[in-house]
């Protein structure tokens, strides 16, 4: 397959999660590109380069790649990074601020995926298979990637329109499912049973709310 219908299946199989296709999607291309940066980016002298000339990596990412261990390739990083502080910080004269790490490596990979996911997602509902896929499936859009979709410039409007009216019912459900554990946490009503959907609709209403961790549109 090419790179295209990888993206139209991923995203079509990231539509049964119950979580927004697009935020799956591109935290599981970050996951693969943190552990392959470990293994094989910090012997890459351009990769190096690239991410010590834009002073690491934002505080986001830079905890998600500690979490993943290797203590030696953390040591050959942060050695350089730390040399630039100490070399820099007490220069009065230089301009470099050591606090900006607004270029950060991952950030910009995970910016054009979902840049590319994004687009591909309007793109693809054209197509019958897909739409009818999203309709039916409880998986909703996040509230940040629904606003991109209407934001892309000379998008279909008609397409735009049905993947908003889509969502929406999507969040009348969960909105339905938050009434309801507001309902049955009162004290007259503590004694009815919570369902399944009702359990998890919270957390799902924080991620679809405000999109996976780290996640700006």
């Amino acid at each position: 397959m090419d790179s295209k219908e990888i993206i139209y299946e991923e995203l079509m199989n990231r539509m049964k999660k119950g979580v927004c296709p697009i935020c799956d999607f591109v935290e599981f291309r970050l996951a693969e590109a943190l552990e392959r940066f470990l293994y094989e980016g910090i012997n890459t002298p351009h990769t190096r380069a690239k991410i010590e000339w834009t002073n690491g990596f934002c505080n986001h990412h830079a905890h998600r790649l500690s979490e993943l261990g290797d203590p030696l390739s953390h040591a050959i990083l942060y050695h350089d990074f730390m040399n630039n502080v100490m070399k820099d910080v007490p220069d009065k004269k230089s301009k470099t601020d050591r606090s900006n790490h607004k270029e950060c490596f991952f950030c910009d990979i995970q910016k054009s995926n979902e840049d590319d996911y994004t687009k591909a997602f309007l793109e693809f509902y054209q197509n019958e298979e897909f739409s009818s896929r999203y309709e039916q499936e409880n998986s909703p859009l996040c509230v940040p990637h629904l606003i991109t979709i209407q934001k892309i410039r000379f998008a279909n409007k008609k397409t735009v329109s049905r993947i908003v009216e889509a969502t929406m019912e999507k969040y009348k459900a969960l909105n339905q499912h938050l009434s309801e554990i507001k309902r049955k946490s009162d004290y007259r009503n503590t004694h009815e049973t919570w369902t399944e959907e009702e359990k998890e609709a919270w957390k799902k209403a924080v991620f679809t709310f405000n999109a996976h961790p780290g996640i700006r549109p």
